[in-house]
């Protein structure tokens, strides 16, 4: 059983407790540690379209900004690895490097959803020209 059809068969219990047993609404809501309002809107759904008004639908969000795959991947270079080993310039684990070794291995859409300094921050100025 998944965490919508645990949720699903929670508000099924509570609702049943309450319309059928006919159990203080308080007392439920104290057992199941739920908030008094979440079980009245349960009750009203029930009562507007039955069971199956109870049923958690698709939820709507955030996508996952990275696959696991990548992470693990990511995780091992930095852990295990060197920067040198992947011929970068500098010795450390720094945004920069990371952020190098990423676009070298393809993983561009990981890059742009990587939340790292960026080259824009205080004292940088990519218009100066050196002298």
């Amino acid at each position: 059983m998944n965490r919508a059809e645990k949720r699903s068969q929670k508000r099924k219990e509570v609702v049943e407790a309450i319309a059928l047993r006919k159990e203080p609404v308080e007392v439920v809501a104290r057992i199941h540690n739920i908030a008094l309002r979440t079980v009245f809107d349960w009750l009203a759904r029930y009562r507007q379209g039955g069971w199956h008004a109870l049923i958690e639908k698709t939820r709507q969000g955030r996508p996952t900004k990275v696959t696991a795959d990548d992470m693990k991947w990511l995780y091992d270079a930095i852990t295990m690895g060197n920067p040198l080993n992947y011929k970068l310039p500098f010795c450390l684990w720094s945004s920069n490097n990371i952020r190098a070794l990423l676009q070298k291995r393809a993983f561009r859409h990981f890059v742009e959803k990587l939340h790292l300094p960026t080259s824009g921050s205080p004292g940088f100025n990519p218009t100066e020209t050196a002298v």
